[in-house]
């Protein structure tokens, strides 16, 4: 797994929290898979109501008064994990699950503190999650194509995947061959013969066609595309000369 460093340091929290805290427990029978998450504090005090989300998986979970949530049935591939809970920081990651795997993890939330005026701190923890991951400076420098939260609104009925709104994104098509969602960029040499992928960011964190393939569009922020090398940002340059597309969450 790969990581910006413009990403959030918290994110970076999140993901030594899930690899350095996580356990494999014995297998499950079926194919798909299953995550125990223990949630708490820092002062490792258990912390109830924490809502945790796999993408891919039906529903989410809610931890117990011990501070642990179960998700069930959780497709074998990339998926991300997202734990939130009103008050604290959200923590998100990038977890491949294997057929049949049961894991348990243990996951440190960060109090945030919230003001008496919820709507107004909400949009403003957004717009400065995006200005410190670098979205508006990017956008500014017009290199890329860009969603914004309402702009990928317009499309969240329309579709169950975001195939629709990275199909919007210059630069690129949206493939789906054999019922899967694929994205594909119009330039670079393997372009040529019609299998150009780009490298794909969620968070910061490198991902894959899979997760993206599983992220649900409401629970995205903002999307940046940037199709073949030479308009790729500095920072993920390095990944892929068929250009890079990143996913921001939604942190509220």
């Amino acid at each position: 797994m790969s990581r910006s460093p413009h990403a959030p340091a918290v994110l970076l929290l999140a993901v030594l929290a899930l690899f350095f805290g996580s356990s494999p427990l014995r297998a499950q029978g079926g194919q798909t898979a299953r995550l125990a998450v223990e949630v708490v504090d820092s002062a490792a005090r258990p912390v109830a109501g924490a809502q945790v989300r796999v993408s891919g998986a039906p529903g989410a979970a809610l931890s117990d008064s011990a501070g642990i949530a179960a998700v069930e049935r959780i497709p074998p591939g990339s998926r991300l994990v997202v734990i939130r809970r009103t008050g604290y920081t959200p923590e998100n990651a990038i977890i491949r699950f294997q057929p049949g795997a049961d894991l348990r993890i243990r996951v440190t939330l960060t109090p945030a503190p919230v003001g008496l005026d919820t709507i107004r701190v909400v949009g403003l923890r957004q717009h400065v999650a995006l200005s410190r991951v670098g979205f508006y400076r990017r956008r500014r420098q017009g290199q890329g194509s860009y969603l914004t939260r309402e702009e990928l609104a317009k499309f969240e009925t329309m579709s169950p995947d975001l195939g629709i709104a990275l199909g919007r994104l210059r630069g690129f098509r949206v493939t789906r061959p054999g019922g899967r969602m694929s994205v594909l960029s119009r330039r670079g040499a393997a372009s040529l013969s019609g299998g150009c992928v780009p490298a794909v960011y969620v968070d910061g964190m490198l991902a894959d066609m899979e997760l993206l393939e599983s992220l649900p569009p409401g629970e995205v922020e903002a999307i940046e595309g940037y199709a073949g090398a030479a308009a790729v940002p500095a920072e993920y340059a390095s990944q892929s000369t068929c250009g890079v597309i990143l996913v921001w969450m939604r942190t509220g």
